[in-house]
């Protein structure tokens, strides 16, 4: 989450995945009201780009390549385009067999793609707070080829135990791109017993 206004290119490049070519490359682009040079206690120029310019020049929709998987993913995670966020406490869930059904439920959604390049889901497991199992929150990119909520919510149905009135098994709503990533802030929050990007 963005917690001041002006960010410097270093800042930048740990908040988003992207290198330092496409860093320099997307600045040429920024109204000079969104960018600023300041001079550092050295007296070195440093150019500080305001906030709300930020994710309209550095976010951005790709796959990450291979080797971005093992250092960016988090990154990538919490600044890419979701579509869905949503989470699953399955009856006596384990970290193994949430690891399967999340990879099965991933070929499910497939299934309703015309393009399966078009899905990205990440999945975090997490310990629930009262017992010893585990449950799932997870995010949904399906780009271009938009799959419908019923179809998500109906396909996670085949997978977890429905809700009742006094437990919430499956949780789905549509993503807020711009309330301040909070989901994929969740999604990604320390402490969690392992995650998986699928796509």
């Amino acid at each position: 989450m963005l917690n001041k206004e002006w960010y410097n290119k270093q800042e930048i490049l740990n908040i988003y995945p992207i290198s330092i070519s496409t860093y320099k490359r997307r600045i040429k682009n920024i109204p000079p009201t969104k960018t600023k040079i300041v001079k550092t206690e050295r007296g070195t120029p440093l150019r500080l780009i305001h906030k709300s310019i930020l994710d309209e020049v550095f976010r951005e929709r790709r796959r990450l390549t291979k080797k971005e998987k093992e250092t960016k993913i988090i990154r990538y995670v919490n600044n890419h385009y979701w579509n869905f966020k949503g989470n699953i406490v399955p009856v006596n869930g384990t970290i193994k067999n949430i690891k399967v059904v999340m990879k099965f439920y991933f070929d499910l959604l497939q299934q309703h793609q015309k393009n399966k390049r078009d899905l990205t889901l990440f999945y975090s497991i997490e310990k629930n707070p009262k017992d010893k199992y585990h449950h799932a929150h997870f995010l949904i990119d399906c780009r271009g080829d938009m799959i419908e909520k019923k179809k998500v919510m109906d396909t996670l149905k085949l997978l977890c135990d429905n809700n009742t009135a006094g437990e919430t098994r499956i949780y789905l709503r549509e993503y807020d791109l711009f309330y301040e990533k909070r989901g994929a802030l969740y999604a990604t929050k320390e402490g969690n017993y392992g995650y998986e990007l699928l796509g």
